[in-house]
């Protein structure tokens, strides 16, 4: 095989690469933008990110959860009770360990998982989070402990449960949802 054969061999073997990289590319950005219509319609605030190992913001969706914008980790989480735990969950992600937890943000609960993103060999490149907002759960979960209390030591009235009872219903996202479609 002539030196020139070769070289042209190796740059088509080139381009093929880089169309199918390219291909793969638009596909995850289409994967993505369909991920983020999902969950704009959803009836549960979710917010998404994310970033390199660099904490560089690749990727990012809110629905309340970050404090600021901006194109770095430390802009969307500079919350004084948020940046702390947020920081540690992806400083884990980074050493390859996924991690969830609950997180308290003003009057908002939200279930946080943040994982590793790995390149096709396996490397750790980055991390990715997606916050929950459970505030309504939370709150329901509450109340229902409320009412327990109430309702063992035979201590509330009627009325007092009542109200509780009708606190957490109106705080449930599935409440609404069946009340919207009836």
């Amino acid at each position: 095989m002539s030196k020139k054969s070769k070289n042209s061999s190796s740059l088509e073997e080139l381009r093929k690469l880089v169309d199918d990289l390219t291909d793969r590319d638009v596909q995850i950005k289409r994967d993505f933008r369909l991920f983020e219509s999902f969950l704009e319609n959803f009836p549960i605030p979710v917010t998404m990110w994310s970033a390199n190992v660099d904490g560089v913001v690749l990727n990012k969706k809110d629905r309340g959860f970050f404090c600021k914008t901006g194109d770095r980790l430390e802009d969307l989480f500079t919350c004084s009770n948020l940046s702390e735990v947020v920081f540690k969950k992806h400083k884990s992600a980074l050493s390859g360990e996924p991690n969830s937890t609950l997180i308290q943000k003003t009057e908002k609960t939200f279930y946080v998982t943040v994982a590793p993103r790995h390149d096709n060999d396996n490397v750790v490149i980055g991390a990715s989070g997606i916050a929950w907002d459970v505030s309504s759960n939370s709150f329901i979960l509450d109340t229902l402990i409320d009412i327990k209390s109430v309702t063992e030591t035979k201590s509330g009235s009627f009325e007092e449960i009542n109200e509780k009872v009708s606190k957490a219903i109106e705080k449930s996202r599935l409440f609404l949802l069946t009340k919207e479609n009836t």
